[in-house]
């Protein structure tokens, strides 16, 4: 069973678009009803689909979301669709990359699988999930699955059906015509000798002798380099194979991967094989066979690079204090939004880091303020070209600053230090002070005498003085103490309403502390710090809700906070999500098998998903 993803994208985020967006969805209509070829724009095809439409109670369910017609590396891993009547197995799917040629063009797809287990008889959902493709978000629809009892449910196909068992029958085995020669992987580095840290890039290209085809492709085992760091380079889709020569001999070339590798340690470290499964065929070697033979016959062909080794050196000693591992080439720029502010407003100090190198793993500059000043954790946005033989990319540290007291102010520089490979040194780089000029009162301080000299919330002692029956014989209205009893709680409950106000203005808007704390979580996650990592994510998601409605909801039971977000307007879905995440979030903290960095990751999508949605949905104090 499969379904397409829905013709529609929202650019606020949201897995389902809102009642504002309903011109969107009337266009995307028009457009479904005149059959305007969509994927022809675009070329991509998301698809979502199962591997049975009908399943025993005792079965099992495998969910497949298929991404074609752009890289794979332009696909994030997407977060397993909500579901009714069944229970995911693992939260981290089945990664798989296929490759296909066609006519000298090669395409791509990668395919996500979780596997599920029906709870009862009835109808399972799994439902709308998103996929993100190079920034842009699409919907895939909604997929249902028949469970019956065990006795009822239909037999599994014995071996493959359709066009798979077509394939097969071609695949007969025959005695090969093609040689190790006519087609095979090789793969370069750009040097053998790199620091630790320090960027090189690995390419794999296949070469084929001309009146080779391919068909079939596929990834015969996963990838991996144990002690780097990788980010996948963009290679075309569907590239022109080009001409080369070895050992005098002409053949066609494509690439196939390449990636930057970043040591994480010192020594000899392997990089695997690429290994590759094909279908070929040669009309030369076809002519060299028996002329009664099939001349269309194409044979199985598994494919494999050689292995690859980095010697990676230690950085040298001298690294100056504000050094966090940076290496590459960059450079640094700090800017504020304004150069004045109010007391209690917030100040965005932007700190940009742009060159060559590790971009994801740049760690936040140490940000110096004046005592007067509150700073929060940096918030982080990254951007990475991964065109050429190069990662190169831009990140920028929002910090949050927030003034307590009016003046004339410097923000002292800001430093970062790297170490450059080619002039085999460490630099460091110093932004310019930034004036701020700061206006506006202070918040006021608690009142500990009243004008008159009287003690706050006191009663002074009686009066030792010839004067005094005199002075109590006077009318009331003519002392100044009853005014000042009459006065005295309206001036504290102004006070104490004042100094509230400034510490609400002083506060950083609730999804900016959350994105901040996402921010954190994600550090920790990278770290593999999984309990710190699972911990922050509670704080951030029971933080913003907190935060957004008034109520601290970090010390309620699960069905206390359950029913307290049903009566703010909050769905079921989002309510079990939220229950989910929580959970997670206990048995990662406090379970004896620590979870890994896919399903760390999940989790982190997960919360965002859900600030995302909360913060549309929950009311603010003031509008209750």
């Amino acid at each position: 069973m499969k379904t397409p993803f829905s013709l529609h994208r929202c650019d606020s985020g949201r897995a389902r678009l809102p009642a504002r967006c309903a011109c969107a969805v009337a266009v995307a209509w028009v457009l479904l009803v005149a059959a305007v070829p969509v994927y022809a724009q675009s070329d991509v095809e998301v698809e979502a689909s199962t591997d049975r439409t009908e399943v025993g109670t005792e079965d099992v369910v495998t969910y497949k979301i298929t991404v074609r017609g752009i890289s794979p590396s332009a696909v994030e891993t997407p977060e397993p669709p909500p579901t009714t009547n069944l229970v995911l197995n693992n939260p981290t799917p089945v990664t798989r990359r296929d490759l296909s040629f066609k006519s000298g063009k090669m395409g791509r797809a990668i395919s996500f699988e979780w596997r599920y287990r029906p709870m009862r008889v009835g109808i399972a959902r799994l439902r709308e999930t998103d996929v993100v493709i190079d920034g842009d978000e699409y919907t895939t629809g909604e997929v249902r699955v028949r469970v019956v009892p065990q006795s009822q449910a239909p037999t599994a196909s014995a071996g493959p059906t359709g066009p798979d068992r077509q394939r097969q029958q071609d695949q007969t085995p025959a005695p090969s015509s093609l040689r190790t020669d006519d087609l095979f992987i090789n793969v370069t580095a750009s040097t053998d000798r790199v620091y630790q840290n320090e960027q090189a890039m690995i390419e794999y290209r296949l070469f084929f002798r001309p009146g080779i085809q391919l068909r079939h492709s596929r990834l015969a085992s996963a990838w991996d380099a144990n002690g780097f760091w990788r980010e996948e380079l963009d290679v075309a889709s569907r590239p022109i194979p080009e001409n080369d020569r070895v050992d005098g001999e002409i053949y066609r070339t494509i690439v196939l991967k390449r990636v930057a590798v970043f040591p994480t340690r010192t020594g000899s470290l392997n990089v695997d094989p690429l290994q590759i499964e094909t279908e070929a065929y040669s009309a030369d070697a076809s002519r060299r066979r028996n002329r009664l033979r099939s001349q269309n016959r194409y044979e199985p062909v598994k494919l494999s690079s050689e292995s690859i080794a980095l010697d990676v050196l230690d950085l040298p000693d001298g690294a100056p204090p504000s050094f966090s591992g940076a290496v590459g080439r960059f450079s640094l720029e700090a800017r504020v939004d304004a150069d004045t502010a109010r007391v209690g407003g917030t100040v965005r100090l932007r700190v940009t880091v742009k060159g060559n190198g590790n971009i994801a793993t740049l760690q936040p500059p140490e940000v110096e303020v004046p005592a007067a000043f509150d700073a929060y954790d940096p918030q982080v946005e990254t951007e990475m070209d991964r065109g050429g033989s190069r990662i190169r990319g831009t990140k920028t540290f929002t910090y949050i600053l927030v003034p307590g007291e009016n003046g004339r102010y410097t923000l002292p520089p800001t430093t970062f230090s790297y170490f450059d490979p080619a002039s085999e040194r460490y630099v460091a780089l110093d932004t310019e002070p930034i004036p701020l000029h700061v206006t506006g009162d202070a918040a006021p301080a608690a009142l500990g005498t009243t004008g008159a000299g009287l003690p706050v919330g006191d009663i002074a002692g009686p009066m030792a003085s010839p004067d005094l029956a005199t002075a109590q014989a006077e009318p009331l209205h003519r002392h100044v103490w009853p005014y000042v009893a009459f006065l005295l709680p309206l001036l504290l409950a102004g006070g104490l309403i004042a100094v509230r106000r400034t510490r609400e203005r002083q506060a950083p808007p609730a999804r900016e502390t959350a994105d901040a704390r996402l921010e954190k979580a994600e550090s920790l996650i990278r770290s593999e710090e999984a309990s710190e990592a699972y911990a922050m994510l509670e704080r951030a998601v029971l933080g913003f809700i907190g935060d957004r409605t008034g109520v601290s909801v970090a010390g309620f039971s699960r069905d206390r906070l359950d029913g307290f977000l049903e009566d703010a307007g909050a769905d079921r879905d989002h309510r079990d999500g939220l229950r989910e995440l929580l959970d997670a979030c206990d048995q990662a903290r406090f379970g004896p098998v620590s979870p890994s960095r896919d399903a760390m990751q999940i989790a982190l999508r997960r919360t965002r998903t859900l600030i995302r949605y909360f913060d549309d949905r929950l009311p603010a104090p003031g509008d209750r």
